[in-house]
Order: C-alpha cells, then structure tokens, then sequence
C-alpha cells in the first residue's frame, strides 16, 4: 500500500483541487451528472453499432463515463511492452477510481465536441483522441503524485513516462489541468509540474508551458478561463495569462498577460477592442497579418497587479479548476 510522505501537503498547498462546479459564462445549465449521463448513454448507442469489434465490445460492459474512460486509456497504456508499463488491470481500477466522480471529464468531453469540428461522436472522442486519453492520464497521475511517498511517485511517474512514449504527450503529474481542456492533437506538448490550466483552455500541438529557474517552487505558467494557446507557442516562467488570451502560433510568452489581449511573436501584444473593425473582417487571420493589425500592436512590460486586481481574482487559481 502506498504511503502518503510528509511533502504530500506542500504538494496540496502547490496544487489544491476544486470539486466545484464552475460554469463558465454563458455556458450550459445541465448538472454534470446529467451531462455525463447523457454522454454515456450516447456513447454506448454508438459502441453499441460496432460490437463485434474486440476493442470496442469492452465498453458495452461499463456502467458510467468514468469507467469507460478508464476503459479505454487503461488498454491503451499497456498494450505494448514498456518497462515502466502497467498492467491493464491495474491501470483500470487506478484511472477508475481516480476519474470517478469527478466532472472534469465530462467537461473535456463536451469542450472537444463543441470546439473541434473534426470530433463528430463521443465514440470518437473517447475511443481515438489522444489529446483527451493523455489528459485523463494525467489527472490519475496528478492524484497519487499529491499523495507522496516511494509508491504513489511510482504510478505517477510510471504514467507519465507511458503516456509520453505512447502519445508524444510529457505532463508532469504536478501540473493541475481544469475542466474543459481541449488539448488539440496533442503530439509534443509539453506541460511543467507547478503549471496550472484553468477552465475551457485550448492547447494546440507542440506547445510549451516551461519553467525558469532551478528553484524547488512556483516556475511555470498560469493559464486561467478559456485561454487559447496555438500551434508550437513557447510559454515560460511563473507569469499568468489571464481570462481570454489567445496565444498566436510560434510565439514566445515570457511576461503577465492581461484578460483578452493577443500575444504574437516575443512578448507583443495586441488589443482586438483597437481593431475592431478588422477583427469583424477577417476574424480568422486578423491576428496574424501585420497590415491588418498594425495600430494594434502594443509592448508592454509586467503589467502592475496591485494596480489592475486581475492576476489573482477571488483568490488562488488552483482553486478554480
């Protein structure tokens, strides 16, 4: 039996998990239990028509979304040899337990079909989508990794380092990733230990949330709500992107960033409220154009916390995920 060490409350403390409903504006009303009633019953319509496949015929055994979930992640993990591989068995009953009741799945679910347009079923958001497998890897990492101890760093570690070798996908079990995530293909993300992600973010391929620093504390970045990273953008250090921001493609962030700006390419900003006009005309490209965007372009430096109140509001963000 895994015993819990005495960093396994510092650890907490870096990383204090909300079990809190937190819908984001304007978003649905729907309990999380009936949401992922819902989901379940959909994906088991949809199994259901694909039975006589071996891989798929497990699923019709479940009795809820977390246990197909853990279902599928768990066959993935340990379908070929790995030294650090866990057996099915075990890793189902690990990501079960750990998944169950927690609605952040859920959560993941409905953000990737509501956000990608390639996603049509949840047959195929659960069963193929390697982005969500990688995240709900994590979250049953992140959860023993919490508890310390000789063993419980064992299973975290051990997931980590499979989910890296299957998936291309390094998050450390420390980082705390909030409902809602779409991590968008997934292949060479990476994602440090005191990271944080808050919810309805999404994570595009190749991306890097790095730390500065050789420091044992706070070194990696904050994402809060609905932040959007793009392809391969490079995000270090202990600095916050607050509500709305969207991080351009290949863009290197390295300073705070207010609610609803735009980064692109070092640490330049740009405002969408200075372009409206172009922004409406071209909202697929706006921010990637220099003529388009040229008066919206802004360097700023750290921006003044105290003064502006928006780094940290109604408190720590790890307790809003």
């Amino acid at each position: 039996r895994a015993l819990a060490a005495p960093r396994s409350a510092a650890r907490r403390a870096l990383a204090t998990e909300s079990t809190g409903v937190d819908w984001p504006a304007g978003g649905p009303r729907l309990s999380p239990a009936v949401r992922d009633k819902a989901q379940f019953e959909s994906l088991r319509a949809e199994a259901f028509a694909s039975r006589h496949r071996p891989d798929i015929a497990p699923l019709l055994k479940c009795n809820d979304l977390a246990e197909a979930v853990a279902e599928v992640v768990s066959a993935k993990l340990s379908r070929s040899a790995s030294d650090t591989r866990l057996p099915q068995t075990v890793l189902r009953e690990l990501l079960w337990s750990t998944l169950k009741g927690d609605e952040r799945v859920g959560a993941d679910v409905a953000a990737i079909i509501a956000r990608d347009p390639a996603a049509h079923t949840h047959l195929q958001v659960i069963g193929y989508l390697k982005g969500f497998h990688a995240v709900q890897a994590q979250r049953c990492a992140h959860a023993f990794w919490l508890k310390g101890g000789f063993e419980n760093d064992h299973i975290a570690f051990a997931i980590q380092d499979r989910v890296n070798e299957m998936f291309a996908v390094d998050i450390h079990p420390g980082a705390l990733i909030g409902g809602g995530c779409f991590l968008d293909h997934g292949t060479t993300v990476v994602i440090g230990e005191t990271s944080t992600i808050g919810r309805d973010c999404t994570i595009l391929q190749g991306v890097t949330l790095g730390g500065t620093g050789k420091a044992r504390t706070a070194r990696h970045p904050h994402l809060r709500d609905r932040v959007t990273v793009g392809v391969g953008a490079t995000i270090v250090g202990n600095i916050v992107l607050g509500d709305d921001v969207t991080v351009a493609a290949q863009a290197v962030v390295s300073v705070d960033v207010p609610p609803g700006l735009t980064v692109i390419e070092t640490n330049k900003f740009l405002d969408p409220a200075a372009c409206a006009d172009e922004v409406e005309a071209h909202p697929d490209t706006w921010a990637f154009d220099p003529e388009l965007h040229g008066h919206a372009v802004r360097q700023m430096g750290t921006p003044d916390a105290a003064a502006d109140g928006w780094k940290n509001p109604g408190g720590d963000p790890e307790k809003r995920v």
